[in-house]
């Protein structure tokens, strides 16, 4: 149990819908394909932030902007990268945390020097995650996600989350 999260788009062939099975990888979001199990609180925390309601209750298939709504996910992933390193709750609901200016660029930081922490083709557990390499991991899927879905945008294909729960 958990949440899927599928990038949709326009003349998706059945090859490009296919490398989204990933057997519930949590590191697959440059197929298109996230996960979290039901035990990542914080990461369907993120996940909930990111996606409005309409993609999780009306199954939508409206347009996402996702170069749009890319700061979103930097000062997101800053405060979800902070939950995890200070091992407290990710918080979902409220605005952006006061004093958190230039969360775009620390973000960005964090993600570049622990990058190579991150071991090449490792496994991460589908467990809670409480390690900061493997948050590092999961958010760097959830970049990869938007950059697809930014380039689909580009391609005028019209890209929007399909999220299964």
């Amino acid at each position: 149990m958990g949440t899927d999260v599928y990038l949709e788009w326009d003349d998706k062939t059945s090859e490009e819908g296919n490398a989204q099975c990933t057997g519930w990888a949590i590191d697959a979001g440059d197929t298109g394909y996230l996960r979290a199990c039901i035990s990542m609180v914080r990461e369907n925390g993120v996940l909930r932030m990111l996606f409005p309601e309409k993609y999780w209750y009306r199954r939508s298939k409206e347009e996402y902007d996702f170069k749009g709504n890319f700061e979103q996910l930097n000062a997101i992933g800053f405060r979800y990268l902070v939950s995890v390193v200070k091992g407290v709750p990710f918080e979902i609901e409220g605005d952006r945390q006061e004093g958190m200016i230039k969360q775009q660029e620390m973000a960005a930081a964090i993600l570049q020097s622990i990058k190579s922490m991150v071991p090449e083709g490792g496994k991460i557990s589908v467990g809670e995650i409480t390690d900061f390499r493997d948050a590092v991991s999961w958010l760097e899927s959830v970049f990869c996600f938007f950059e697809m879905g930014i380039e689909k945008q580009k391609q005028g294909l019209k890209p929007y989350p399909y999220i299964s729960w």
